[in-house]
């Protein structure tokens, strides 16, 4: 008993034997390639056919693809994270702005360059959730200002 107290000790007691290189090797790599792939696929979805229903399916694999990047906060993603994932908005941030735009029919929609200065809170997952999910806002049809607004985002 004692024996194997001392092994589980010793075990314990190691240093981790992953490295900086395997963690990016093994994991981070890999799931940015995962995340990439899923918003590539999410941006062609949305370009296909924009409503709701249509585009959960290609929006939950994205959302999947991000959760095991979403803690890291290292290099370009320490700052471009929040681009992708507002959150937590505590003050009802990204529903006021995609409200805003939605009864502006901002022409910023349209333009894929000058959508990236709209407000962090109408950009990225959470924005797109809200408007596949949200009653106030999933009933846009192929024709609608908000199918412009989830293709821009």
């Amino acid at each position: 008993m004692r024996a194997a107290l001392l092994a589980l000790a010793t075990l314990a007691a190691t240093p981790a034997a992953a490295s900086v290189g395997d963690a990016l090797s093994r994991q981070i790599l890999p799931a940015l390639a995962d995340f990439s792939a899923a918003s590539a696929d999410l941006g062609r979805a949305a370009q296909e056919d924009c409503r709701a229903e249509s585009l959960r399916p290609a929006f939950q694999a994205a959302f999947d693809a991000w959760m095991p990047l979403s803690d890291l906060h290292i290099g370009p993603s320490e700052t471009g994270a929040l681009s992708i994932a507002f959150w937590p908005d505590d003050r009802g941030f990204t529903a006021r702005t995609l409200a805003g735009l939605i009864a502006a029919e901002d022409p910023i929609a349209g333009d894929p360059a000058g959508y990236g200065e709209v407000s962090i809170a109408a950009r990225g997952l959470f924005a797109l959730e809200m408007l596949l999910y949200d009653p106030a806002f999933d009933g846009y049809g192929p024709d609608d200002y908000s199918c412009r607004l989830v293709q821009a985002i």
